[in-house]
């Protein structure tokens, strides 16, 4: 009965031994199916991953390229609207210094031309500048001069009449003295 005891017990033990070992092979193929399942998955986002930060890539460079196309719009507008200010500046500086020379220039030849004439003797010229400014003020000196000169020389020109005609009478009145004398 020992024998039989000893071989029940060995089987006890052999039967939970194969107990045991094909739970730990259940539990190993569970955790084998469990990190294949897991790989797979991990190999699912790795892929996923990969694409994504592809994806990332070329978005990111399709968004700079973009922004540089942008920038460069942005430079040539500004560039293109700076010209246009210059030249816009450039052609009221030469409008306004055509207008500024202008308004001093055709005042100062009617001056020259007015004293030409006055040179030549021509008194009764008249000089047509309404300005209140410098060559205003000028101008209106200028044609009083031609005025005071004109009435000195009528002036003269009476006084020579008065003084010939003093003389012509002085003459015969001198001539008469000497007639009378020799009669």
């Amino acid at each position: 009965p020992k024998k039989r005891n000893n071989r029940k017990s060995t089987s006890d033990q052999n039967e939970k031994s194969l107990s045991a070992q094909s739970a730990a092979s259940d539990e190993v193929a569970k955790k084998t199916a469990t990190l294949q399942e897991l790989w797979k998955t991990s190999t699912q986002i790795s892929e996923k991953l990969k694409q994504n930060s592809e994806d990332l890539r070329r978005s990111s460079t399709n968004y700079t390229a973009e922004i540089a196309e942008e920038f460069d719009e942005s430079i040539r507008s500004s560039v293109f609207s700076k010209i246009i200010i210059v030249l816009l500046a450039l052609s009221a500086a030469t409008i306004t210094a055509i207008y500024v020379s202008t308004k001093i220039t055709d005042p100062l030849l009617k001056g020259i031309e007015f004293t030409q004439k006055m040179a030549k003797g021509d008194l009764t010229a008249q000089i047509e500048i309404n300005q209140k400014d410098e060559i205003g003020i000028l101008a209106h000196n200028l044609q009083s001069m031609n005025n005071r000169i004109r009435e000195i020389i009528t002036y003269i020109s009476a006084t020579a009449e008065n003084l010939s005609s003093a003389s012509h009478e002085l003459s015969s009145t001198s001539q008469l003295v000497s007639q009378g004398a020799s009669t």
